[in-house]
């Protein structure tokens, strides 16, 4: 199991699109986790 990648680097980055940008790969790690999971 992968570790969840940290987001307290881009959450202190002042641009919004780098943010937005890092949810949607948390997003994308939770999908993949969670079809491992279900496996």
């Amino acid at each position: 199991m992968l570790p969840e990648p940290s987001l307290s680097k881009h959450e202190c980055e002042p641009n919004r699109n780098e943010r937005m940008e890092n949810r949607t790969k948390l997003k994308a790690w939770r999908m993949r986790t969670e079809a491992e999971t279900s496996n």
